[in-house]
């Protein structure tokens, strides 16, 4: 079960990419490019969400916000719906920075929905 903890994040998505560094300064307050970064490598390592992001959501480099919400809203409901699952992270707060547990929470998930497709 997902707890939103900084070490069951690290613990479960380090089984399954090596990069981005899953450092504790940046899974207390995950930036949009990190989590971006973490969602391209789980995908190229596990085959999940593939096809889902196109065109400007394959760059982490974006500085609008709506494509980044975007980005992050597609995610959650990807893996909410993989998993059948409520995710209670929400993009908006994702992208402010706020509420990292939920974060962690949703990468835990992420970790959890990608374990099912090796």
């Amino acid at each position: 079960m997902a707890d939103g903890q900084i070490a069951t994040t690290q613990a479960l998505l380090g089984r399954i990419i090596q990069k981005p560094r899953l450092s504790d300064k940046l899974l207390s307050k995950p930036p949009y490019r990190f989590l971006h970064d973490i969602a391209m490598k789980v995908e190229q390592a596990t085959g999940f969400a593939a096809g889902l992001f196109e065109g400007d959501e394959l760059n982490g480099k974006i500085k609008d916000r709506d494509l980044k919400v975007r980005f992050l809203t597609k995610l959650i409901n990807c893996i909410a719906l993989h998993l059948n699952v409520t995710i209670a992270a929400r993009p908006a707060k994702i992208v402010a920075g706020l509420e990292p547990e939920l974060t962690n929470e949703m990468l835990q998930y992420l970790a959890f929905a990608c374990s099912r497709c090796v």
